[in-house]
């Protein structure tokens, strides 16, 4: 879960706390940690009681087939602004790096000469293939990458605050409005999106079954004989859910004690203003964030195949519905043309957009106050409103409140609806 979430995102965290200031951004990363907990409890628990197997299948059982090509196109637009949003970082690291080579005035240090080497020289080969031999090990690198940049950031910080001369009086518990808020919530909130995958880590995780006692033995014949079964009106969820429930937790309190460290940091190692990508703040002479710079160039550029792998199929199964939806429309959308036709418009697209969008934490505002939003918020709420007013699937856990269940998913609705016209008018509709 971690894996899946700790990324490119963190690049921004310490430009969403300069926004809203050092406590206000410490509570709000605290309490989205906890409300996305729930939705990915909520989708887990849908997913049990429907049988999905990943998140597509999961809305589309659950929700019916329009809202599962809905959510196809969201999940496309998803990972291609994620992926532009890596070709943009690459160039933001390797700039620094040419220009520290080579001088500034090397014409291939231009940033949009960068992006389009990196994004049509690299990444497009890169996505050719089926698989994902080429960047098999890249998960754990990543890893390792993002420690070092927070440590470079941390070090940064130390050395700040030892200077006698440093401003405190810059320093804000809470500074900003409404249009701030706005800004730093959904690059916040983006740092947590691991939910397109909670659902296949659900199937995997493995619960041993406990080993029948005395006490539940003759719980389970009360049950029996009252006509209630093993999941009836006293039951709690099932150890499967319990299990997730406490990796939901711990790795989501995990990355909450991680964003928190990064954009504290970073805020306190440069309290008069930050470029919305933390790196770009720091000079080209400063060898630490250099070696952060080419580490996080590195994975980068890798993870944009992995994210483009599933886009690719998102996008060509759509198109086979559109098609028909028969077997060979199917077959069709498997061949080497198709896939070599959706790399080449997925690879040049998220390259045109990367060269003219130079502001990281505008395209992280806008993936996480919109689609990420719809996949964190709305779906969880949309499975919560049906379950309360048409399926009977909650009755079996009648501790949970039907009004309750109608309430938290139209919170959830309503969020969603607040963070899409939030974002959109903030980026698009202020003169």
């Amino acid at each position: 879960m971690i894996n899946v979430a700790v990324g490119a995102g963190i690049l921004s965290m310490p430009y969403a706390f300069s926004l809203v200031g050092w406590e206000l951004g410490l509570g709000l990363t605290v309490c989205l940690a906890a409300v996305e907990t729930l939705t990915m409890n909520v989708l887990c628990f849908f997913a049990e009681q429907t049988g999905a197997t990943s998140y597509s299948s999961l809305v589309e059982k659950a929700l019916g087939p329009r809202a599962g090509a809905v959510l196809g196109v969201l999940l496309y637009i998803y990972l291609l602004l994620s992926c532009t949003a890596y070709l943009m970082i690459a160039a933001d690291c390797l700039c620094p790096l040419l220009a520290g080579a080579f001088g500034p005035g090397l014409w291939g240090g231009a940033r949009s000469a960068v992006v389009s080497a990196v994004g049509l020289g690299v990444a497009l080969p890169l996505s050719l293939p089926r698989t994902l031999g080429a960047v098999a090990g890249v998960s754990t690198f990543k890893v390792w990458a993002v420690l070092f940049v927070v440590g470079a950031v941390v070090s940064g910080s130390a050395g700040a605050l030892g200077d006698p001369g440093y401003p405190w009086q810059s320093l804000h518990a809470a500074v900003g409005g409404p249009q701030e808020l706005c800004v730093a919530l959904p690059i916040l909130a983006f740092g947590f999106q691991c939910h397109t995958a909670a659902i296949d880590v659900f199937n995997e995780l493995a619960v041993p079954s406990p080993a029948p006692t005395a006490a539940s033995a003759s719980s389970a014949e009360q049950s029996s004989s009252s006509g209630g079964g093993s999941r009836g009106a006293g039951a709690g969820l099932s150890p499967k859910l319990q299990s997730m429930a406490g990796v939901g937790a711990a790795s989501f309190g995990a990355m909450a004690a991680f964003y928190c460290v990064m954009g504290l940091a970073g805020y306190l190692a440069l309290p008069g203003g930050m470029d919305s990508n933390i790196m770009n703040s720091y000079p080209p002479d400063y060898q630490l964030m250099q070696f952060a710079r080419a580490a996080v160039g590195a994975i980068v550029v890798a993870a944009f195949p992995v994210n483009h792998v599933p886009a690719r199929s998102t996008a060509l199964d759509l198109a086979a519905r559109l098609a028909g939806g028969t077997e060979r429309d199917r077959a069709a959308m498997q061949s080497d043309g198709a896939y070599a036709a959706e790399t080449l418009l997925f690879c040049g697209a998220a390259t045109a957009v990367a060269v003219s969008v130079t502001d990281l934490g505008a395209l992280f505002q806008l993936i996480g106050g919109t689609a990420a939003a719809a996949l964190m918020f709305g779906v969880p709420g949309a499975l919560l409103l049906q379950a309360a007013l048409e399926r009977p699937a909650l009755e079996q856990h009648q501790q949970w409140s039907r009004l309750g269940v109608f309430a938290a998913g139209a919170a959830l609705e309503v969020l969603t609806l607040a963070s899409w016209g939030a974002t959109l008018y903030n980026m698009y509709g202020r003169d």
